[in-house]
């Protein structure tokens, strides 16, 4: 069995939304199990527990959500001592922009030692069909590549 982390933060239920898509994207590939988790309750065991993470959060003047950036800061001298190198992806919701949002998300989870897997999803506010169907691939892919992973 492995284990799928989704921690996320949402004010407006865009990217609450977008995680839950994620979810159901995930729970598709049978032998993982999932964790829908908000920024601000996600503790080390969580972190510890997951063999992939999918970090989600709201843009928010071209910079991640307090709440994931905050989650980061608890996190790391915690976390530091194991060695993380978990598997990770990001989504992010943006009325704009995103790119800033998900390259700030990308390089602090770096500095954890955490492993890029996949580009990050920007969605723009509403989700269209096509984006519905992309934050389910997030969480498809993660699983699928933690059953069979690429040499």
């Amino acid at each position: 069995m492995k284990h799928i982390l989704i921690i996320y933060h949402s004010q407006s239920g865009h990217t609450e939304a977008m995680a839950h898509l994620v979810l159901e994207g995930a729970e598709q590939i049978p032998s993982t199990e999932v964790k829908l988790i908000r920024a601000y309750d996600v503790a080390l065991d969580d972190v510890l527990w997951a063999d992939g993470i999918i970090f989600g959060s709201p843009e928010y003047f071209g910079y991640m959500c307090g709440a994931l950036k905050d989650f980061f800061d608890r996190m790391y001298w915690p976390a530091n001592p194991h060695n993380l190198k978990t598997p990770f992806s990001a989504f992010v919701n943006a009325s704009i922009y995103g790119e800033d949002a998900a390259a700030k998300i990308e390089r602090i989870a770096g500095h954890f030692g955490f492993e890029k897997t996949a580009e990050t999803l920007i969605c723009r506010d509403y989700l269209s069909k096509g984006d519905k169907k992309k934050c389910r691939e997030v969480g498809r892919k993660m699983a699928e590549m933690l059953i069979k992973p690429i040499p």
